[in-house]
């Protein structure tokens, strides 16, 4: 099965960094690159911004997915989306 998710990126509101570091116990580590990961970046790219080794980013994305409760990377980005842009539940 496929699920698609459509939003209007001309009426999204800007990120709630601090909602998320409270939601999920986020350290400034985690919440960068959550930060990063909501803006599409891959985790190289994600590495480059960040000046940190993609072994860092991968290290940070293992955490990010125990906090947040997922295994992927899509559902990591749509639990996020929930919790900054209050969209609804995440497809299974």
């Amino acid at each position: 099965y496929w699920a698609i998710t459509i939003y209007n990126l001309a009426e999204r509101r800007p990120l709630d960094l601090a909602l998320l570091k409270e939601t999920f116990k986020f350290t400034r580590a985690e919440l960068a690159l959550a930060e990063q990961v909501l803006l599409g970046r891959k985790p190289q790219e994600a590495a480059e911004a960040l000046e940190v080794t993609i072994h860092s980013v991968r290290t940070y994305l293992k955490r990010l997915y125990n906090k947040v409760g997922v295994r992927t990377q899509a559902k990591l980005v749509c639990k996020l989306l929930q919790v900054v842009q209050s969209l609804p539940d995440c497809p299974r």
